[in-house]
């Protein structure tokens, strides 16, 4: 595991929260003494818990804004296929971020930051910095995170890797989602799901990267906060193209959003909301 890789893909913009859990799981697999990142496909879809068709599809998509490269393998004994090495972005110069999405350069054997014809956009290109500056070990956050989480801990139902489910819930606060609203949305998902079967649960790590505390997010907030909270909370997500449940903003909501100037028409169509 390399925590300078997993680092790099919680940074990266710009893509579905499905995409993203992939490529941290590649990170996660990233060997950084040898620059090896070999995990077969049963292995990447047991991880995100998804089908190998649906691994393919997200396999595809990061491959095509340029911030992984599959390499196909072929065993010199057996002269059968090995599992596929996966070459990252990250190798380019070992902190380069991407955030926003091109077309895969035929250009080159390998992704490059430094060229205009790469397949990585170029340092000036992009806004998201400074990633030393975000809390993602239990050394770098204060002391009310360190409680939030270990609240956390205790509440969500199915726990696995504390040390990469914290660095996960630290970046989540970092970026300025209020922990008490991750607290509330574990407990509402392990509510929901009582009398299920752990092994139909998501993982902390996974239910965290793929921010699923959205899904009960505006019944959080909206106990809790005025209208006009509830709509700049959404219309952050919406502007940052973020994951949204489907059910996460009512017609009422969205008009709302949109007579108080919070968020375009156009905005709301681009992430599946009709106004």
């Amino acid at each position: 595991m390399s925590h300078r890789a997993t680092n790099w893909a919680i940074q990266q913009r710009g893509l579905q929260a499905a995409t993203k859990l992939l490529l941290w799981q590649l990170a996660d697999r990233h060997n950084a003494d040898t620059g090896r990142c070999d995990p077969s496909q049963d292995r990447l879809a047991e991880d995100c818990e998804m089908s190998r068709s649906t691994v393919n599809r997200h396999l595809k998509k990061l491959e095509a804004v340029g911030l992984i490269r599959r390499v196909q393998r072929m065993d010199s004994k057996t002269k059968r296929q090995a599992s596929t090495a996966y070459i990252l972005a990250f190798d380019a110069d070992g902190s380069e971020s991407h955030s926003e999405t091109r077309p895969v350069c035929q250009i080159g054997p390998k992704p490059c930051v430094k060229s205009d014809q790469g397949r990585v956009s170029k340092c000036d290109t992009n806004p998201v910095r400074e990633p030393g500056k975000e809390p993602v070990c239990a050394a770098d956050a204060d002391e009310h995170t360190h409680r939030a989480f270990e609240i956390f801990w205790a509440a969500y139902p199915r726990v696995r890797d504390r040390t990469g489910t914290q660095r996960a819930f630290y970046q989540a606060v970092a970026a300025g989602v209020d922990p008490q609203t991750i607290i509330s949305s574990a407990r509402a998902y392990a509510a929901e799901n009582k009398g299920n079967g752990k092994q139909y649960l998501l993982l902390s790590l996974n239910w965290l990267t793929a921010e699923r505390w959205l899904d009960h997010a505006q019944q959080t907030i909206g106990a809790t906060a005025a209208p006009e909270a509830v709509q700049a909370f959404w219309a952050k997500k919406v502007k940052a193209k973020g994951f949204i449940p489907s059910n996460a903003i009512s017609a009422s909501l969205a008009r709302s959003m949109l007579n108080g100037g919070h968020v375009t028409a156009e905005e709301l169509q681009a992430v599946g909301v009709c106004p």
